[in-house]
């Protein structure tokens, strides 16, 4: 028996082991994996089975993504904007369909660009796109996050061509020269950059640094034009190399420092790219606070002999340490292309999803599973539930975050699809994926960003419906909507919990009293805010509207429009009986009134911004005058970006490149601010267009950028640019020369371009050696542009005694070498550059310190201004606004050179008449209005006429010193809106008779009489009698309002049978004292039983019986008899002492202390205290000495006890010897 219990036992712990298994979550039961011929599927090589979930868990985070490629034909090619917006919209309608919340979209196919690029050609897909008209790719990632969908940009990093070329590298790279040759620097057009790959394919070389350069560039250009969520690699790095092919390289010298073998040094070159996209990346996020993950998919199969498979692993044959870009971090997301079925021999998904997710623990980095769903039904794609089967498999591991589909294409018609796809990918859409959710929280930044919650969560009630509406958030993919069954507590992690997932701040939901709804925000890095419950909801009824009111903000903002136009609507729809109740009617007048303001301040604000230059390159002051009382104030989002005064105007420091930072345009009156945002480009290079600096750096020719370079050692900049095309050409310091004649100033920066300037009005002949021209190599030459900035002469002339004629303004650009080293080298070689081109000469000098140069452009402003007789009330006045902005920014010097300056004032001045003309016709309009209740005071009693005279007297003042026609409109509107509430004298008591019906109504349901005792019950019908009288004597709503709220706060009082028999229960035990302490604390735990019971009680009999029973226990208990043990105590200490056995003095003491002892018995409450006091006295007596005895009587005493105690002996001894 014993042996037997032992078995069972150690059989239980090692089942209970067995069902461990790491990583693995214990949440819904497992079972075994059934093959396609019914037998259970074991891991490779083991007896081992292979186990599943019984149910999915329903995750409410994972990525669910899905590549998407045109390469092959997931996506048509780009014919026209109106095509691809049609062809977009399919694609995520499509998705939306099947719950998939990731695309990765194929960008960078073959070292071309499918987006705008200054380093790559473009793909032949999208050879019909004018990025100067539409940006597909930006349309394609707001659209994509309109949904709440990720975009990861999929490029390949190396490969150039796929198969197929049988030339020599050396021709390629020649043939990719002359076919692209704005592309010069692309490390395809240099055949030392690339290798062989396999089947005649070629790829960069990843060992060479220039082509991990070109990589970082590209990646870099990408994420500052596109808002991107992550930057994808596919399975692409050395595919397919022969060991010889890059032998070259790997002996190059300082190639190889660490001395390794050519497979760990192939390894130890991708690693080096990732480490350095991985820094690029952390440093567009500290600079921008922009996430952009690094995400990898590369083969399946790390190492076999890590993963039980017997496949081609990645480590050794594309030579890439997937577990090393884990271990350091490199990556925030591997996604292993596991694309192979569950019953694949050498390489089954289960056997992959255990070694992946055991690689993955303990890192920051997301784990994706990636499903090759194009292999159905072969590649072990054999069972029909082979996608039921791999989720609830994968669903086992919690350190899988989500999963990706290749490719698109097989969504589109699952119907006709293999019969594993016809199964399981409507599963996805019906079930696992029926719910949209946000992405995984992406481990490696959630830290890194805030997670805010929403503010502002208002409730709105229609007829079935309620409305959840809240601020809008920045930086937020969207919001979760929680719908939580009241009595239960919202669990962020339970599907059912879940109701939405919107990127919108606003949804309707069903009106449902039994539901809770909480609303969150999901940040950049999926990580999901703290829930906010939403409040109350706004209803129709007189409560409602009060509540509605008292809910509002003082002031509002314009965000509370739509919660108060709904109060509106409520009180509108209230009887007037009813609304007479509406106390603080007032409240929601001045939020109406506030609300008006803020948007003439928003309009006016408004007005200000479109005055507003978006692009600063001078000193200049912002506009802060409005149409409405008041001025702008201005200030940085973040004063860190600070490189303007915004308050005196001054330029604080000289940015080249393009620096659009955000400013904050704010306004301010009457305790009401409304603040909007405003991106200005302080950077000389506008938005879009791509600098060109000595050196490829802008820390070359301003220290005011970051850089390699600095104050001692960059060059500088002359303050002037040649725009050609998209590109800025900067001149550096002193390399801008005027000529005045034929003697040619030296350059002073031989290096980098030169550019003449012929400021004289006749023509100017220099020698071409005289100038910085090369004439000694080839290609570099120069241009001439005329004075009307046209290419006159494209030259790559080399003769240095040629003679060169300069028209009057004309520019002559010389092109040096280290012109041909920037990263986009527009003017090498010169003859690229076409006569009759357009090149934009900027002198920014000038624009800053030459008064006449400033004093002209405000002229040709107010040139372009109508005539003065030619302005209406129709003609826009922004341009006038713009005119006197520039003039108002000029010097003394420049003011004075302004000759045109009478038809700005004359202008202004016909404005100022044409405004103030209908300012005051809408001022005598209103006050028209207010005339119509002036003329019918006598419908009105004496309060209410006072009442009237006193709102139009007050809006009257204010229209007529009102400064703008949306003033008087909010002024006469909100007056109009407080008389129409004012009744006559007939609707006066109408309403009052009707509101003492209500009065009467509402007090007979005040109370629930069946709480109430019958002798309750009569008392209330007596206050509510009187009640009744004093409300049809009463001769104003105000004083039945006082009735019925006195009469509730009398009828308050009246106490119910509930809170009678708490009293009776509080107060039966008069004094417990009484009783012993075991029997206090009885009546204690009673006390608060029986008071717990009768607040749970849900009747009146249920109370009554708990009072009968209260009271048996309590009567059932005996309280002690005090006075009998005050009286025996007392006795006891009587017949303690014999009086006559102590002096007359000593007598005396004791007495004195059993009398004192006797009171303080007297006063004892307790038995423990009376027997304290006499255990006290009879201490202190025997302290006392009594009388003396004789000597002898003392020693006769003694000797009678020495012979009691002889006796005892001999008596014992006599006892011995009978035994």
């Amino acid at each position: 028996m014993h042996l037997k219990r032992f078995l069972l036992f150690v059989l239980l712990i090692i089942g209970s082991f067995l069902m461990i298994n790491s990583g693995v979550e214990a949440a819904s039961g497992t079972t075994p994996i059934k093959k396609s011929d019914g037998t259970d599927l074991k891991y490779r090589n083991s007896s081992e089975t292979v186990l599943r979930l019984t149910e999915y868990t329903y995750p409410t985070q994972d990525l669910r993504g899905v590549w998407i490629s045109n390469y092959v034909g997931d996506i048509a090619s780009y014919s026209s904007e109106s095509q691809f917006k049609a062809e977009v919209k399919s694609v995520l309608d499509l998705m939306e369909e099947y719950g998939l919340n990731a695309m990765v979209f194929h960008i960078r196919i073959h070292n071309d660009a499918m987006y705008d690029s200054d380093l790559n050609p473009r793909r032949s897909y999208w050879k019909n796109v004018n990025f100067e008209v539409f940006d597909p790719l930006t349309y394609l990632i707001e659209e994509s996050h309109k949904r709440g969908i990720e975009f990861h940009a999929w490029l390949n990093p190396y490969r150039v061509v796929s198969s197929g070329y049988d030339g020599t590298l050396e021709s390629f790279a020649l043939n990719y020269r002359n076919t692209y040759p704005e592309f010069a620097n692309n490390p395809a057009g240099d055949a030392s950059l690339l290798l062989r790959m396999g089947d005649n394919g070629i790829i960069l070389n990843p060992g060479e640094p220039r082509v991990r350069e070109h990589i970082y560039e590209t990646i870099q250009e990408i994420i500052d034009k596109y808002d991107v969520d992550a930057i994808h690699f596919d399975d692409y790095f050395y595919n397919s190399i022969n060991d010889s092919e890059d032998n070259v390289t790997y002996n190059k010298p300082n190639y190889n420092p660490h001395k390794l073998n050519k497979a760990d040094w192939r390894r130890e070159q991708v690693n080096l790219l990732m480490a350095g996209i991985d820094k690029l990346l952390d440093e567009h996020f500290e600079k921008t606070g922009k996430i952009v993950q690094l995400g990898i998919s590369p083969t399946g199969i790390y190492k076999n002999s890590l993963s039980g498979t017997a496949g081609q692993e990645h480590f050794s044959s594309l030579y890439c340490d997937s577990v090393a870009w884990i271990q350091n971090e490199w990556v925030d997301y591997l996604m292993p292309q596991t694309y192979w079925g569950l019953e694949h021999i050498t390489a089954g998904f289960a056997q992959l999803t255990r070694f992946w997710s055991s690689a993955a623990e303990g890192y920051n980095v997301n784990l994706y599973m990636a499903h090759g769903i194009y292999m159905a039904p072969g590649s072990g794609w054999t069972n029909p539930d082979e996608i039921k089967n791999r989720f609830l498999n994968l669903e086992m591991y919690d350190r899988i975050d989500g999963n990706c589909f290749y490719k698109f294409s097989y969504f589109k018609d699952v119907m006709n699809a293999a019969e594993q796809l016809k199964r399981g990918l409507p599963l996805l859409k019906n079930d696992y994926y029926a719910k949209k959710v946000p992405g995984s929280v992406v481990r490696s930044y959630a830290d890194k960003v805030d997670s805010l919650k929403v503010n502002n969560l208002s409730v709105t009630k229609k007829t079935s419906t309620m409305v959840l509406s809240w601020d809008q958030m920045e930086n937020v993919r969207g919001y979760v909507v929680y719908a939580v069954p009241k009595g239960q507590t919202l669990d962020k992690n339970n599907i059912d919990h879940l109701y939405k997932y919107i990127q919108t701040n606003n949804l309707e939901v069903p009106l449902n009293a039994n539901t809770d709804y909480y609303v969150s925000s999901v940040n950049m890095a999926n990580v999901v805010s703290e829930a906010v419950l939403a409040g109350e909801v706004l209803t129709g009824s007189v409560e409602g509207v009060i509540k509605g009111i008292d809910s509002l903000k003082d002031p509002v903002s314009l965000a509370d429009e739509g919660k108060v136009l709904a109060i509106r609507g409520f009180y509108e729809a209230l009887t007037p009986a009813e609304k007479a109740q509406i106390a603080n009617y007032e409240k929601l007048v001045k939020a109406e009134s506030q609300i008006l303001a803020l948007k003439e301040m928003r309009s006016a604000l408004q007005e200000v911004i479109q005055r507003t230059s978006r692009h600063v390159v001078t000193d200049y002051v912002f506009p802060t005058n409005t149409a409405f009382d008041g001025t702008v104030a201005w200030r940085f989002k973040n004063p860190n970006e600070a490189v303007h005064d915004l308050v005196s105007g001054t330029r604080l420091k000289e940015i080249l490149s393009a620096y659009p930072v955000t400013l904050v345009a704010s306004f301010a009156k009457d305790n009401l601010v409304y603040e909007e945002e405003v991106v200005v480009n302080f950077g000389i290079t506008k938005v879009g267009e791509t600098p060109l600096f000595y050196r490829n750096s802008p820390s070359s020719m301003t220290k005011d950028e970051e850089g390699p370079y600095n104050e001692a050692s960059h060059i500088g900049w002359s303050g002037k640019v040649l725009r050609l095309n998209n590109y800025v050409f900067f001149i550096a310091q002193n390399n801008y020369l005027p000529l005045t004649s034929s003697d040619v100033p030296g350059t002073y920066w031989v290096s980098c371009a030169t550019l003449y300037h012929n400021v004289t009005e006749s023509d100017i002949v220099i020698r071409a050696g005289d100038t910085a021209i090369i004439t000694d190599i080839a290609g570099y030459g120069y241009l001439i542009i005329d004075a009307n900035g046209s290419v006159r002469v494209s030259s790559l002339d080399r003769d240095p005694n040629a003679m060169i004629t300069l028209k009057p303004n004309e520019l002559l650009l010389a092109v040096r070498y280290l012109d041909s080293q920037l990263t986009n080298p527009v003017f090498v070689p010169i003859d690229k550059v076409e006569v009759g081109t357009k090149i934009e000469f900027t002198d920014y000098t000038a624009l800053r310190t030459d008064p006449l140069t400033q004093a002209e452009q405000v002229m040709a402003m107010i040139d372009a201004l109508p005539n003065p007789e030619d302005i209406t009330t129709e003609t826009d006045v922004l341009p006038f606004a713009l005119a006197r902005d520039a003039y108002e920014a000029l010097s003394s010097e420049a003011k004075a050179l302004v000759a045109n300056l009478a038809k700005l004032e004359n202008g202004e001045r016909k404005i100022r008449e044409l405004q103030e003309q209908a300012l005051n016709d809408a001022k005598q309009n209103a006050l028209s209005e207010l005339n119509r209740y002036e003329d019918s005071l006598s419908l009105y009693s004496d309060a209410n006429q006072q009442r009237i005279r006193g709102i139009i007297d007050n809006a009257a003042a204010q229209i007529q010193s009102a400064q703008s026609i949306t003033q008087v409109q909010a002024l006469i509107e909100s007056a109009l809106a407080l008389l129409e509430d004012i009744p006559t004298i007939e609707e006066e008591t109408a309403l009052l008779n009707e509101h003492k019906v209500l009065a009467k109504e509402t007090l007979s349901k005040y109370l629930n009489l069946g709480l109430y005792s019958d002798i309750q019950k009569a008392d209330i019908d007596a206050y509510l009698a009187e009640a009744y009288e004093a409300i049809d004597q009463a001769g104003s709503i105000d004083e039945v309002n006082a009735i019925v709220a006195d009469s509730k706060e009398l009828l308050d009082l009246v106490p119910t049978v509930w809170d009678e028999a708490k009293t009776f229960v509080a107060t039966y035990v008069e004094d417990l004292s009484v009783y012993s302490e075991v029997d206090q604390r009885y009546i204690e735990i009673l006390i608060e039983r029986s008071l717990n019971n009768i607040e749970q009680a849900e009747t009146k009999a249920e109370v009554e019986e708990i009072i009968a029973t209260f009271k048996s226990w309590i009567d059932a208990l005996s309280p002690i008899d005090y006075e009998a043990m005050r009286s025996a105590a007392k006795s006891a200490l009587d017949t303690y002492v014999k009086p006559n056995k102590y002096t007359e003095e000593n007598r005396q003491a004791v007495l004195e202390i059993i009398e004192k002892a006797k009171a303080e018995i007297d006063s004892a409450t307790t038995q423990e205290a009376i027997d304290e006091i006499v255990a006290n006295a009879k201490a202190a007596i025997d302290a006392i000495p009594k009388k003396a005895a004789g000597l002898n009587c003392r020693f006769g005493g003694a000797y009678l006890y020495i012979l009691i105690a002889a006796v005892g002996v001999v008596l014992i001894g006599l006892r011995k010897k009978r035994y």
